[in-house]
């Protein structure tokens, strides 16, 4: 195995057994958006056949559903201190694998909590809904959409032409950006814009 290989395959590794522990993670966030982003930079650096060949091994370990001693991983001493206290071993549960990609849609509430919390944005946030976008958050008059990372210029075009046959902002308009983070995998559009009759 080439040490890039290794490399990844340890970090992997390392990120599934931190996100099994019953403590929760044994870093911070901020070290976790880094581990993060080295796991992709080393990821992009493996050529095809090797991305094909950790998949597969990835695929294999979440494979064994159930947990169990099927997914029973050792915790290498050499991960950091929390290491030597953790344990010898975890067992891989489904979620350290992260959240499926429609878990990002508020699951069968729509965008009803985000109703809840800013009541002037309803017919906006259920004509979102209704066109397929993906509000998750509105914070300081933006509006964040998550949409799939390989569709960026595609939704945000889509959004854009059917913003311009809609009535809900008035003439000031309003202003789109879509955002891609290779390191993290996820794409986004921001919607800002003041809204008609407010």
């Amino acid at each position: 195995m080439r040490n890039e290989v290794f490399e990844h395959r340890d970090l992997a590794l390392k990120l599934l057994v931190g996100r099994s522990l019953k403590s929760g993670l044994p870093w911070s966030q901020e070290d976790d958006d880094l581990l993060i982003a080295l796991e992709r930079r080393l990821w992009v650096a493996l050529t095809p056949e090797e991305q094909a060949q950790e998949q597969e091994w990835l695929q294999k370990l979440w494979g064994r559903r159930g947990g169990g001693s099927q997914r029973k991983m050792p915790i290498d001493p050499l991960w950091g201190d929390w290491a030597a206290t953790a344990g010898d071993y975890v067992v891989i549960p489904d979620s350290a694998f992260g959240m499926p990609r429609e878990a990002m849609r508020p699951w069968g509430k729509g965008v009803e909590d985000l109703i809840k919390q800013h009541p002037e944005k309803e017919p906006l946030l259920r004509w979102l809904w209704s066109q397929g976008f993906q509000p998750t958050m509105f914070h300081d008059g933006v509006i964040t959409l998550v949409i799939p990372a390989h569709r960026v210029v595609q939704e945000t075009e889509r959004l854009l032409g059917m913003l311009n046959l809609q009535q809900f902002f008035d003439a000031g308009g309003f202003h789109l950006e879509a955002h891609y983070n290779p390191l993290m995998g996820m794409a986004t559009i921001t919607l800002v814009g003041k809204l008609a009759n407010s």
